[in-house]
């Protein structure tokens, strides 16, 4: 019994204590900063990097635009007449320019996906480009005196050619396309003309950029 007695005064001493601390820790009011006190000056976030004057000569291919040319007959198949279609936007950034094109002719009806953009290390354009036929294709361009020439190397029939892609007569309107093949990259054969008119309105039936793949473009 003295020992039932004596646990319970414990226990009441030790919660008449605990509620003493309790009231000790009463939290007070913050107190209220000056009134001249000034807010923290957050420091500034480095800016990102911005196109170069390089990409901004990408620019030119923004929009629309209408093809029509012939094709000489070639390992690659029968030749003929050509035409075709093409939407070019600004991808997010505005580093690279992405083009969904729609080109018909005796090889058949092909959609192909480009982005263009400018190599900083290699000092040169880049394109990179993907057909519904399977194909992937890369070159470097140049831009001299108002023309682009595109090199790359493609496998024709069982030879590896180099080829180009020269656009010359660039004006707001249109521009004139020459494609060539060389096996030595000294004499030059060509294999298709054309002529390429800015479209005005834009081209309906043209594939747009930002479908399959997802590519969003901006043309402004």
């Amino acid at each position: 019994m003295k020992r039932t007695i004596l646990a319970a005064v414990i226990a009441a001493m030790t919660l008449g204590s605990a509620a003493g601390r309790a009231q000790d820790r009463t939290p007070t009011a913050p107190t209220a900063p000056p009134a001249n006190a000034r807010p923290p000056v957050m420091p500034k976030m480095p800016s990102g990097p911005r196109p170069g004057p390089e990409v901004e000569k990408l620019s030119y291919f923004i929009g629309g635009w209408t093809s029509t040319g012939h094709l000489k007959p070639s390992p690659l198949g029968d030749g003929g007449d050509t035409k075709g279609r093409e939407s070019c936007g600004w991808m997010p950034g505005k580093f690279f320019v992405g083009c969904m094109m729609l080109s018909e002719s005796p090889m058949g009806r092909i959609q192909t996906e480009a982005i263009m953009g400018w190599d900083s290390e290699k000092k040169v354009y880049s394109w990179t480009s993907f057909d519904s036929t399977g194909r992937h294709e890369t070159a470097t361009g140049v831009f001299e005196n108002g023309v682009w020439t595109w090199s790359s190397d493609m496998k024709i029939a069982d030879k590896t050619m180099k080829t180009r892609y020269v656009i010359s007569d660039t004006t707001p309107d249109g521009y004139a396309v020459r494609f060539e093949t060389s096996a030595d990259g000294k004499e030059w054969k060509p294999l298709m003309e054309s002529q390429v008119t800015k479209a005005k309105p834009p081209v309906k039936g043209t594939p747009v950029v930002g479908q399959t793949p997802a590519v969003t473009p901006n043309t402004n």
